[in-house]
């Protein structure tokens, strides 16, 4: 892996991800900010945190989005997973199918190997930081973007707030909707 890709310097640039957790204090001693901070600038190489943690990860993930976002992509990710059927494992298969090519290039930018392998570190590098919010909003889109059930629910999910919010207006629409309510969680 090319360290010099995944650590520019000290302190990561402005607006780039660094966990609150991995701040290091500059307080002088050896407590465990200092113990951060070497881990950090890459001393440690014993595990794939360390790896990320210098790794620009918003920029990462906003090129991911851009790639999943285009129109070729969700045509042909639709149209794959539509051939593959209800079977999950087919259409994770295709799902992998449409989805590695626009992957590699970005991973391998990024210190990690251009294939499959290389793709699967790079996610597993990304769950410790799961819960980040600049991660897991970045990590929601891009799971909707390669997943078109997920689409789907998202689409439902926002028909049904907007029946909810044309009900506040018609009485007759709030009542059925409250019946329907009572009945599911009855």
């Amino acid at each position: 892996m090319l360290r010099a890709q995944l650590f520019s310097g000290d302190e990561p640039a402005p607006g780039s991800f660094r966990p609150s957790s991995l701040r290091s204090s500059f307080n002088g001693d050896e407590s465990e900010g200092t113990a951060r901070r070497r881990l950090f600038d890459g001393e440690d190489w014993g595990d794939d945190l360390a790896l990320l943690r210098g790794i620009r990860a918003a920029p990462w993930m906003d090129t991911l989005i851009a790639e999943f976002s285009k129109m070729e992509f969700q045509e042909r990710l639709h149209k794959d997973w539509g051939d593959a059927g209800s079977d999950p494992i087919t259409q994770g298969l295709a799902r992998q199918a449409v989805c590695l090519p626009l992957q590699i290039p970005v991973v391998s930018k990024f210190g990690f190997e251009p294939s499959k392998r290389g793709v699967l570190q790079s996610t597993a590098a990304f769950k410790p930081f799961a819960l980040h919010p600049e991660v897991k909003s970045r990590s929601d889109l891009l799971q909707t973007l390669v997943s078109p059930a997920l689409q789907q629910l998202v689409a439902s999910a926002q028909s049904l707030q907007k029946v909810r919010e044309d009900a506040a207006w018609d009485p007759a629409l709030q009542e059925v909707l409250e019946t329907e309510q009572k009945l599911c969680f009855a």
